[in-house]
């Protein structure tokens, strides 16, 4: 695609043509460069040789694409002229038409081929003579009339009374005329007449940016040494480049297009201001909130993939990359379409190449290899035809295809060479032109910041992040660990004496310093600081001379594949895929690489284009805020300019030249509806004879069915469609119209329409549901810590928000609140949503996830998906269900007295719970802790010994107030007034000589007991008697023993109270229900 130049290394292009409506292909043999081809080459290489201007290229592309179509045009007096005859901007360009001797006539494609040729070589003359290789433009030009026979000693305009050779110099000479009243001050040399800057240069071979006073305006760069975009040395602080470019007459836009905007004192006349760019409010304390340092920081951040060793590899092939289906509307919607870390958009790429019906093969590379490659193929550098002489050479190597049909629009009969090639030249360049007004006028206006300055600046101030550390600056760039971080003590960057500790430091692309032969070098990624940031570009370039806001790129290109599209009535590369190659380690050219063989791949012209936009981010040059507007400003500029254009051409042989769908996206809604297709033609048709419809491929057949085929008259056919019930999701549909004559019965090639019908009657369904939390319990009460991941199967509308919600068999009253919403798409296939919990004390086993509701992106509504078991709710605190003790009235020195609690649930036996005493008692002053444990996970127990009386007797309030279930919930406390009594003591204990120790004394009959021996006896086996309260022994128990600890057998008794004796030992036993 480019000049094989030593700076510039030759990309090849393999392209396999496809087309959206074809007739029978024949045998076409390869067809020779035009003479309007040969001489745009020739203004490509004038452009390659002049400085980088491109808003002036633009212009000079426009006006010789004007007078190759008006030289091809004036030969026939059917044809609409542009210039010739006509009135531009007020200039009148006076035209009586051609009359020449029949011998002249008799070849007039040799005349139109001799008339372009004057024009174009004075035209060049005119517009390139003050280039700095103009000697080399100049050669190549005379060499070209010398070969084909062009005596350029022919200098008249005198078209009237002479030749062809006279209305080319007429042209050349008109067009430079009218140029000279076209606003851009071309006899001033295009210089500024009124703009003014706001900021003093920024010295890149200096630390920092001290100097700037706006930190929301662009500021020039001052370099030791400075080269243009293509390769010339220039002042050493370049001028802002055309900021008054809105006042240049457009071809297609309007005086609706553009308003008078005044700054500084200027009226500015400014075209498509539908955005603003994102403003640092010098107040602002916020960090990623501010969408100023969200846009300018990424840019670094991006830097930092451009190291083909970080072992991070990508698919590059359109499998993976491209077929972006939405693109941001507000400040809110960019984080998502710009992944942040990892780099790239949200393109979902293409699952098959619908010209083979094949999928694309994955081409797996280092992302460092790609990013770089990206950046460099699109940066139109040195000695490049800069951007929109770019889409020139697209337009050159789809064309190049010997399988290409020159059919305008895709429809219609192939057109010669010449005739198609001037009127796609004047289409194109038509919008190259337009989209320059529109974006330069952005530029002029709002003169906003580059990334180089803001950057710099931001790290000057410091950190906006957190108050607490060190240099904070409300206006400082924000923190992002392990991209943009404080330097430490002890940090390598911190300098010989801690210098620079606690300046920025960036995980960014090294920069031009670490790189002395770009053939064997490579820069790399790692930690510098952030007053040192390069772009990834050459260090006599840095960044372009004119401000950021909106890309240029981004405009041209999505502009230029708009008219792609519309002129050769595909959204697709022919045979459905671009490939430019960069060799290994021979085609960067600052430093090395790239280290394994990168194939750019592009599906469509807007993948292509897409990837253009993003290509100026890993080169440092624009934020985000810059691409997106002029992706939208493009586009618009596109459509103008083709409907311009495509107004002015006429055709008169028989052909289908327009199709019409009522509806061209069949979703689900469309299902037992009809929809209708509408061929236009330009000459009366037979309308006797029934035209045939076909639908390919079969799946396609299940989708709509034909209703009726209608002549509405002889130049419009109406073919009406019943949408049947189906469940596809396709791109591939081809709709074949056949049997067509003309009125005097030449029968037309068959038309295979394809691509008119975008088909998706397919629900989408979610893939997967992730909650945060299985179990929901009162630790989450009052928090948004309870969040879904959603994982839809295809692309979602990301406007409309699914339903979500919780059941159960059991009532779950309001304890899950969907926080619709915080909830949001994160991208385009994955929704977050976020739960308020509120405590309403239910336990609920399993609950079930519903999610219904959201929409694709053509509008069809989800399959209903319900998660079963999802999750867990239990936010009910457990409760003490009783409360008992051995004994309640303690009297006897030493008397044991044990608690034991028992809980409604099970509980989390890891914690113990808490039991306090009303009054205070005073431990171990009176009562002595023993021991406490959990006797199972719904029974607590504990022991204590009483070991001196109170100074009176005292009843005592006991409170259970700790615990928790196994959900975490906390127990309701528990409280017993007057539970015990401790009495002064009087008495002598009667079981001081007592060996044993039991417990639990209160238990449901069928449990055990222990018994704790307080030495040893030398016995395994211990027998009691069970009594009643009335003396009647009715049970025996043997404990088996295991050391000092003796385990009863199930206890199995009404219940009641009992003692447990053995000789003289009795304890009392309490059996509850």
């Amino acid at each position: 695609m480019f000049k094989n130049t030593p700076m510039k290394k030759l990309l090849t292009i393999t392209l396999v043509y496809t087309f959206l409506i074809f007739g029978s292909l024949g045998n076409i043999n390869a067809q020779t460069n035009s003479s309007a081809r040969d001489w745009n080459e020739l203004i490509l290489e004038g452009i390659r040789n002049d400085f980088a201007r491109p808003t002036i290229h633009a212009r000079n592309l426009f006006h010789h694409s004007i007078i190759c179509y008006d030289a091809w045009a004036a030969y026939d007096s059917s044809k609409e002229k542009y210039f010739l005859g006509d009135t531009l901007n007020g200039y009148i360009c006076e035209f009586t038409g051609v009359d020449f001797p029949a011998d002249i006539n008799a070849d007039i494609d040799e005349a139109r081929n001799t008339t372009i040729a004057y024009a174009s070589y004075r035209f060049i003359q005119n517009r390139y003579s003050t280039s700095p290789d103009y000697a080399q433009t100049f050669n190549l030009i005379n060499n070209y009339m010398l070969l084909h026979g062009y005596d350029i000693s022919i200098t008249s305009t005198q078209y009237e009374t002479g030749g062809p050779a006279e209305l080319g110099n007429y042209l050349a000479e008109q067009i430079q005329l009218y140029g000279y009243t076209d606003g851009s001050n071309e006899l001033g040399g295009h210089v500024n007449t009124y703009y003014t800057g706001a900021n003093p240069p920024i010295v890149m071979e200096q630390s920092g940016n001290p100097d700037i006073i706006d930190p929301n305006r662009w500021q020039a760069i001052t370099l030791t040494s400075s080269i243009d975009q293509s390769g010339n040395p220039v002042l050493s602080t370049p001028e802002h480049l055309s900021p008054e470019w809105g006042d240049v007459t457009p071809f297609s836009l309007d005086a609706s297009n553009y308003q008078e905007l005044i700054r500084d004192g200027q009226t500015y006349k400014v075209y498509a201001d539908t955005n603003a760019p994102a403003y640092l409010n010098l107040t602002d304390s916020s960090e990623w909130d501010s969408f100023y340092k969200w846009n300018h920081a990424l840019v670094p951040i991006w830097q930092s993939h451009l190291d083909p060793a970080d072992g991070v590899m990508w698919d590059i092939s359109p499998a993976s990359i491209g077929n972006n289906t939405w693109y941001p509307t507000d400040s809110s919607q960019y984080p998502a379409f710009y992944n942040l870390t990892d780099g790239g958009d949200p393109g979902i790429g293409h699952a098959l190449n619908p010209i083979t019906g094949l999928p694309y093969t994955p081409q797996i590379v280092p992302r460092g290899d790609y990013a770089r490659v990206l950046a460099e193929f699109w940066a139109d550098g040195l000695d490049s035809e800069t951007p929109p002489g770019h889409w020139f050479e697209i337009y050159h190597y789809v064309t190049d295809q010997p399988t290409f049909e020159r059919k305008w629009k895709g429809l219609g009969v192939d057109l010669d060479t010449l005739e198609y090639d001037v009127k796609a030249h004047l289409t194109l360049s038509g919008a190259m032109h337009d989209a320059a007004i529109c974006s330069w006028s952005l530029k002029g206006y709002y003169d906003y910041i580059r990334p180089v300055s803001a950057i710099r600046y931001m790290a000057d101030r410091g950190q906006s992040t957190d108050t607490l550390l060190a240099s904070y600056d409300p206006n400082g760039i924000p923190l992002l660990a392990g991209y943009i971080e404080l330097v430490q003590i002890g940090d390598p960057l911190a300098g010989a004496s801690n210098e620079n500790v606690g300046k920025i430091k960036l995980f960014t692309w090294k920069g031009p310093e670490y790189i002395t032969d770009p053939l064997t070098d490579i820069a790399g990624v790692d930690w510098i600081l952030a007053e040192n940031w390069w772009p990834y570009q050459r260090p006599t370039f840095v960044t372009p001379p004119f401000a950021g806001f909106v890309s240029g790129h981004s405009t041209f290109s999505r502009a230029g594949a708009q008219i792609m599209e519309f002129m050769t009535g595909s959204e697709y590369f022919p045979g459905g895929l671009g490939e430019f190659e960069a060799n290994q380690n021979d085609y960067l050219l600052f430093e090395n690489g790239p280290s394994v063989p990168i194939t750019l791949q592009w599906a469509t012209y807007r993948d292509a284009s897409d990837q253009c936009s993003l290509s100026r981010l890993w080169g440092g040059i624009h934020p985000p805020i810059d691409d997106i507007p002029g992706r939208m400003i493009g586009e618009q500029v596109g459509i103008t300019a083709f409907n311009l254009a495509d107004s002015i051409f006429a055709s008169e042989n028989s052909a289908l030249i327009s199709i019409i769908v009522s509806d061209s996206v069949i979703t689900i809604a469309d299902i037992g509806s009809q929809l209708t297709m509408d061929f236009e033609f330009n000459l009366p048709m037979d309308t006797s004879i029934v035209a045939t419809i076909d639908l390919l491929p079969a799946p396609f057949l299940s989708v709509i069915a034909v209703n009726q085929i209608q002549w509405i008259d002889s130049l419009n056919l109406s073919v009406i469609f019943d949408v049947l019930i189906s469940s596809i999701e396709t791109t591939d549909t081809r709709v074949q119209l056949d049997n067509l004559f003309s009125g005097n019965g030449t029968p037309l090639n068959q038309y295979t329409c394809t691509g008119f019908f975008i088909v998706d009657t397919k629900m989408p369904s979610v893939s997967f549901s992730s909650p945060t939390e299985l179990l929901l319990s009162d630790s989450l009460v009052g928090t948004a810590l309870y969040e879904i991941d959603i994982q839809f199967d295809e692309q979602m509308d990301t406007n409309f928000k699914p339903s979500i919600d919780h059941e159960s068999t059991q009532q779950l009253t309001n304890t899950v609140q969907y926080d619709f919403l915080s909830s949001e798409f994160i991208d385009s296939v994955t929704f977050h949503a976020y739960f308020q919990i509120l405590d309403e004390g239910i336990e609920v086993d399993s609950v079930n996830l519903r999610i219904q509701n959201a929409k694709d992106f053509l509008g069809n509504f989800q399959e209903v998906f319900i998660d079963s078991n999802f999750i867990a709710i239990d936010t009910k605190n457990p409760t003490v269900t009783d409360l008992f003790a051995n004994d309640y009235t303690l009297d006897q020195l030493n008397d044991p007295f044990n608690v034991v609690a028992f809980f409604d649930e099970e509980m989390f036996e890891d914690l113990n719970v808490g039991l306090s005493f009303n009054p205070t008692i005073s431990l171990p002053a009176i009562l002595n802790y023993t021991d406490s444990g959990w006797v199972n996970s719904m029974i607590y127990s504990f022991d204590y010994e009483l070991i001196a009386s109170p100074s009176q007797s005292t009843l005592y309030d006991v409170t259970i107030n700790s615990g928790v279930d196994l959900a975490g919930n906390l127990v309701v406390p528990f409280n017993v007034q007057d539970f015990v009594l401790i009495d002064q003591v009087v008495g002598i204990n009667e079981l001081k000589d007592s060996k044993f120790q039991l417990y639990p004394t209160i238990l449901r009959s069928g449990e055990i007991v222990f018994i704790q021996n307080k030495e040893s006896i030398g016995e395994t086996t211990l027998e009691f008697e069970l009594i009643s309260p009335i003396g009647q022994v009715v049970q025996k128990i043997v404990f088996q023993g295991n050391g000092s600890k003796f385990t009863s057998a199930p206890i199995i008794q009404p219940v009641g109270m009992y003692y447990l004796k053995k000789g003289y030992t009795t304890h009392k036993l309490i059996i509850v229900e």
